[in-house]
């Protein structure tokens, strides 16, 4: 899909993110929402019978560019149906992953942060460039909290999710 075409088919509401149909065509009525949750929490549409990212085609309508093969458009908040042109941005693969959340699973409420029993201490971790880097052994959540927040501002940047 092109920029243009985008244009064509949708409506952008820039003040709410809102990607709806620009006219009637089959099933879908014109002014309704574009756009299906999968499994994985993103939204997306059909074009030509190929799926396409619902966040691809409002930067797509917000920027008039294509997003570039290899590129990702990042949800700075972290809400897959918020595509408001704030909380746009494009990025790669990388800086998509450090702007991830914790994960469901974690136990310490930090991302990052695990509690090894045997030490009874806290182990702190941290990607960078693809890399598990380990950021030592704390005696409080808090401590290992701080470190976190430390090597995420200065490795992660703009990109820095605390979770």
């Amino acid at each position: 899909m092109t920029p243009i075409k985008a244009i064509e088919l949708y409506n952008y509401d820039k003040q709410t993110g809102s990607l709806t149909h620009a006219f009637t065509k089959g099933c879908f009525k014109a002014g309704s929402r574009v756009g299906y949750v999968t499994v994985k929490g993103q939204v997306v549409t059909s074009y030509k019978k190929k799926q396409i990212m619902v966040s691809h085609v409002c930067w797509m309508i917000l920027t008039g560019l294509q997003v570039p093969s290899g590129s990702i458009i990042d949800h700075i908040n972290g809400d897959a149906a918020d595509n408001k042109p704030g909380n746009l941005r494009l990025t790669n693969h990388t800086g998509n992953n450090r702007n991830s959340r914790k994960p469901s699973h974690n136990t310490t409420g930090v991302k990052g942060l695990t509690w090894t029993k045997n030490r009874k201490a806290y182990r702190a971790f941290i990607k960078v460039n693809g890399k598990q880097v380990y950021l030592g052994t704390h005696q409080t959540l808090d401590a290992g909290k701080a470190v976190l927040e430390a090597a995420r501002a200065k490795y992660h940047g703009e990109y820095a999710n605390n979770g």
